[in-house]
């Protein structure tokens, strides 16, 4: 099998598809690009003002071929091959690895031959610069990839932890004495409005996340990877036989991923413990830090955190345990599925 990435003109989408369809391709994966290259650009006028766009729309097929239907996939053709088939291939190569061939047959009456030591020259070259396409596709995937992941900590740090507060204070207000009921009937609405955009917050991160690993061990390594480097030392432990189920691990990694950032920007630790076991069918994990422990009353940055983490406990019936001390640290710990 080989993988064919082509980014063409958007309007050529329905042409490729159907000669796709006529050799025997049916699937292909279709996304937006953006292109800069010979064409510059072009200028738009907004409300009399001129603007420069650099980046062309472009759109991008991903399709996946036999290796013997991959020689008819033609990149670009100009003219007609002659009937009696008398034409010249030369290989494409980049690392010593053939990645296309050029196909070329002589007018009547001319010969390649003469010129095959120019053509191998130059078609090192083009394999030169398919390479450099590679790696700025490589480069800019990364960058998105950065930037996902800045906005999924973003909404997961700041967005989420407000709104979980503005809930607590809203079934704080609910639970008040004398409140006109009309009034109260538009705090529990407001209440339930909060919840949804909590959900719809969770829902946002998990997929702006790069594609989701499955082990616990990568996960706990991953976080580490982000630890700032003044941060404390963490120690990884994990006896991992089989990772949790999909919907489990994505709450357990999230509570691991929670009470380590609470460790390491509330309680000047020097060092935290990542520990656990883990099979398909249950499991658990223990986080411990060195540092300055707290009071389940305070601080509020601490209290939005914890009940964003028992909340997830919850959603998958684990056991979820805090101990806290102000001069031992504090250990969180989850335990999940029938052992």
């Amino acid at each position: 099998m080989k993988l064919v990435t082509a980014v063409i003109k958007p309007f050529k989408l329905d042409d490729v598809k159907d000669a796709l369809a006529a050799v025997g391709v049916q699937g292909m994966t279709v996304s937006e690009a953006q292109g800069f290259g010979r064409q510059g650009g072009h200028s738009e006028t907004y409300r009399g003002t001129e603007y420069k766009v650099l980046f062309t729309p472009k759109t991008r097929l991903e399709i996946v071929v036999d290796d013997d239907q991959s020689d008819q996939i033609v990149v670009a053709a100009r003219g007609q091959p002659p009937p009696d088939g008398q034409s010249v291939d030369y290989d494409i190569e980049r690392d010593g690895e053939e990645i296309g061939v050029l196909r070329l047959w002589p007018i009547p009456g001319a010969s390649i031959d003469v010129h095959s030591v120019e053509l191998q020259r130059s078609l090192r070259v083009v394999g030169l610069a398919f390479d450099n396409v590679l790696l700025l596709q490589s480069i800019a995937h990364r960058a998105v990839q950065e930037e996902r992941i800045r906005l999924a900590r973003d909404l997961h740090d700041e967005i989420g932890p407000s709104l979980v507060s503005i809930g607590l204070g809203l079934d704080v207000l609910i639970q008040q004495e004398g409140i006109d009921p009309a009034t109260k009937k538009g705090v529990i609405d407001m209440r339930a409005t909060i919840t949804e955009l909590v959900d719809q917050v969770r829902t946002t991160v998990a997929d702006l996340r790069p594609a989701e690993i499955v082990s616990l061990v990568e996960n706990a390594e991953m976080v580490a990877a982000d630890l700032p480097a003044d941060g404390p030392s963490l120690v990884i432990s994990i006896e991992e036989a089989e990772p949790p189920d999909s919907f489990v691990r994505t709450q357990v990694v999230a509570i691991l991923t929670e009470a380590v950032r609470n460790a390491v920007e509330h309680s000047g630790a020097s060092l935290v413990t990542i520990e656990g076991e883990s099979d398909e069918a249950h499991g658990w994990l223990r986080i411990t830090d060195n540092g300055r422990g707290f009071a389940r009353r305070s601080p509020r940055t601490h209290r939005y955190g914890l009940v964003g983490m028992q909340e997830r406990a919850d959603e998958i019936g684990a056991v979820f345990e805090i101990k806290s001390s102000l001069t031992t640290g504090t250990s969180v710990e989850v335990r999940w599925g029938k052992s």
